[in-house]
Parts: C-alpha cells; sequence; structure tokens
C-alpha cells in the first residue's frame, strides 16, 4: 500500500514521456529486470507487486511487455525443460534501465510533500510516520476519486472539496489540498499526478486495454464455450503456474461476461484417459527434475494412485465446482473414429506428432461445434460455440 504513492506518481511521469498510458507501465518492467536475467512472466507479475505494489494481470503484462519487445529494450527466448518463456533485456534496455532519471526525481518530489504534509498535521497535533501518511493518502485517493477528478479537470469549475462530503479522518486532508493549491503549487501537481496515476493504473484491471471500448458495445448471448483436456487440467492447477494462472485468469473473464462454460462428454472421457495413465508411468519422473509433462508435475504434487483413482472418480463433481457443465454425447470409440475426409490431413499438418486418440478428440469436437453453430459465422459475437483449446 505504501509504494502505491510514489507509483501513482511515476505512473505520471512516465505517461507524460510516452505516446500513451501503455507506454506508462513498460519501464516498470524494464526496470524490474535485471541485467543478464532471464524471467518469466510470473516472476515479472511477482515482482511488480513487491517493487512497486502494481497488480498486474497476466494478459495485460503480456500486452505491456510486447511493447516493450516492440520498442527494443526486451527480448523473449524459450527454456527448456519446460519449454516456458522467458525475458530478458536487451543492450537498448539495460541503457534505458541505467539511465532513467524520472524515478529519483519522482522520489525526490514525493519525499517533499510526505515531509510537508507531516509538518502540517503536527501543526494540527497529530504525529504520524511517513508510512502513516501514504496509507491515508492512497485510501484518500481510492475513496475519493470522483470527487478529485472534479476537481483537477482543467475543464471544469474550480470549486473547492465540500469538507461535509468527507469523514473526519479525511477533513485535515481536504483542507491540506486546499492550502497546498493556494499556497504549495510544486506540492498540488505532484497530488495530481497521483490522482491521474489512479485512475491509470486502474486500466490495469480492464479485460483487454487495448479493445475495451469493443469489449463494452459487443453482446455475446448465450454462448457456449467448450473447453479442451490440457485448458482443463491448467485451470485445475494440474500444470506449471506459468501456464495455470493465464488460464485461471481467462476462465474468469469468461465468467465474468456471461459464457457458458462446458466440456463435451469424450473430453471428460480423454481426461480420465490420461489420468489413468498415470499409475503406469509415475515411477519414471524424480520428484527432483521437472520434466514438461503431466506426469512429472502430479509426481511433484505428490499424487499417488489412489489420488489418481479419486480424481476420476470425482471428475463431475471437480467440474462442477468450477462452474463447467458436461454436454452428454452418444458414447464414441475415439480410437476407431473416422472422421470426414480432409480434417484429418489438416490436423495432421497442424501437430503431425499428434497420436491417433488426441487428434481424433479434437476433430470431433470441431465438427461438434459446427453442427452447434448451425450455419457459417460471420461475426465472432453471433457465434454460438467455440471450442478453447491451450494450443
Amino acid at each position: 500500500m505504501v509504494g502505491l504513492v510514489h507509483t501513482y506518481a511515476l505512473i505520471r511521469a512516465l505517461y507524460d514521456e510516452g505516446q500513451d498510458y501503455i507506454d506508462s507501465f513498460w519501464p516498470f518492467v524494464v526496470e524490474i529486470i535485471q541485467s543478464n536475467q532471464s524471467i518469466t512472466k510470473k516472476l515479472i507479475q511477482t515482482k511488480l507487486k513487491k517493487v512497486f505494489n502494481m497488480e498486474v494481470p497476466l494478459h495485460v503484462l503480456g500486452m505491456i511487455l510486447a511493447r516493450a519487445e516492440k520498442r527494443g529494450y526486451v527480448q523473449h527466448q524459450r527454456a527448456e525443460p519446460m519449454n516456458v518463456i522467458q525475458h530478458s533485456l536487451t543492450k537498448a534496455g539495460l541503457d534505458y534501465s541505467t539511465k532513467l532519471e524520472t524515478r529519483k526525481e519522482v522520489d525526490r518530489r514525493v519525499y517533499a510533500l510526505l515531509e510537508d504534509m507531516k509538518k502540517f498535521f503536527k501543526e494540527k497535533g497529530i504525529s504520524l510516520s511517513y508510512s502513516k501518511i501514504q496509507m491515508l493518502l492512497v485510501y484518500f485517493l481510492q475513496k475519493n476519486i470522483d470527487s478529485l477528478i472534479e476537481r483537477i479537470n482543467p475543464s471544469a469549475n474550480l470549486t473547492k472539496l465540500d469538507p461535509r462530503k468527507f469523514k473526519a479522518s479525511d477533513r485535515y486532508l481536504v483542507e491540506y489540498i486546499e492550502s497546498a493549491e493556494q499556497q504549495k503549487p510544486d506540492n498540488y501537481r505532484t497530488l495530481e499526478d497521483m490522482v491521474f496515476g489512479s485512475i491509470t493504473s486502474a486500466l490495469l484491471y480492464v479485460d483487454d486495454p487495448e479493445e475495451i471500448i469493443k469489449i463494452r458495445t459487443t453482446k455475446f448471448k448465450q454462448c457456449q464455450v467448450f473447453l479442451d483436456t490440457n485448458f482443463v487440467f491448467s485451470i485445475l492447477s494440474l500444470h506449471a503456474g506459468v501456464f495455470n494462472e493465464p488460464a485461471k485468469e481467462l476462465l474468469a473473464l469468461l465468467k465474468k461476461y456471461g459464457f457458458n462454460l462446458k466440456v463435451f462428454s469424450f473430453t471428460v472421457d480423454e481426461i480420465c484417459r490420461v489420468i489413468n495413465s498415470y499409475h503406469k508411468v509415475h515411477y519414471r519422473y524424480p520428484t527432483s527434475i521437472r520434466v514438461n509433462t503431466l506426469y512429472s508435475r502430479l509426481k511433484i504434487k505428490g499424487w499417488s494412485k489412489t489420488d489418481a483413482r479419486e480424481f476420476i472418480i470425482n471428475i463431475e463433481q471437480i467440474l462442477q465446482q468450477h462452474g463447467i457443465t458436461i454436454e452428454w454425447m452418444k458414447a464414441v470409440n475415439l480410437d476407431k473414429y473416422s472422421p470426414e475426409e480432409g480434417l484429418e490431413d489438416a490436423i495432421k499438418r497442424y501437430k503431425p506428432d499428434q497420436s491417433a486418440f488426441p487428434r481424433n478428440h479434437d476433430l470431433l469436437a470441431i465438427i461438434r461445434i459446427q453442427e452447434l453453430r448451425g450455419k457459417t459465422i460471420r461475426r465472432i459475437e453471433d457465434s454460438k460455440a467455440f471450442f478453447l483449446t491451450s494450443d
């Protein structure tokens, strides 16, 4: 909470240097990634929280990293054995991070403001530490953002903040803001920057910052999203965190916008088939070495044969707990399933190493989605069904 005072002011300073509000955030990422270091998106997210108190959703962080990469400051590569994407600084990014003076200047201004506020409260007979003042200020910004936006809006009529609208604990802050506007323009500008930074940081929590206007006006009507096997494993935390967390964020967005979350009954069969094979191969995977397979992850999590058996027995209840319903269909033997001509060749070109059973599962899912749609769909919002796969 304390770090947000500095972060809000820094966002404004970076915004003034950039082209749009996304440019306010990629410098934070550049500063987080140290020289000669490659780290995952998840670890960057964790460090942003620790250093700047910024909780950035992974799907938004991906967009910010893409912007930094487009600017030539960040690069990515895949690391074995998990084939996980890691990010590192380019030479230009390293040069940028060593020359970045904005944060030092912002810190100087914020400390000057806090020192002045501390003196102000002391004159009122109240002794507060710097951290306590920062906490009060952050809570004040978050609770009263509407009134403060109206106050700093250049096009608005300048009217005084009405103390009667605020709680007793906030009235001294209102009084300080009024006095700073009249007598201490530098400190008042820092307060304005914090309000602006608070507003801009809120854009981190919208669902897709670059498409937010389109999303708000797009209507999805009773749309069904059918989840693939590996996506289900991710939302059940059976993969590595780098795969689990983005899947869970996406699932939360789908629930928020009212999509009907489902799995085909033959997908449930495939899930059970995969888990059922664990008892045959678990001995191959040591707990001390991470291998890029589901079975290695289950072994590291300490799964036994009994755990796998209980998972299969309770799969319907497990899916229901996550808001996922099963679309029951007539049983199909996927080992012997023969899809219509042309589809199998197409998916073989896309996934040449895929075995027959999972390939037939994907083909059957595609055909079933076509049947549910009933016709060619030209606008995505008119679709009645999607097949959501980790691929």
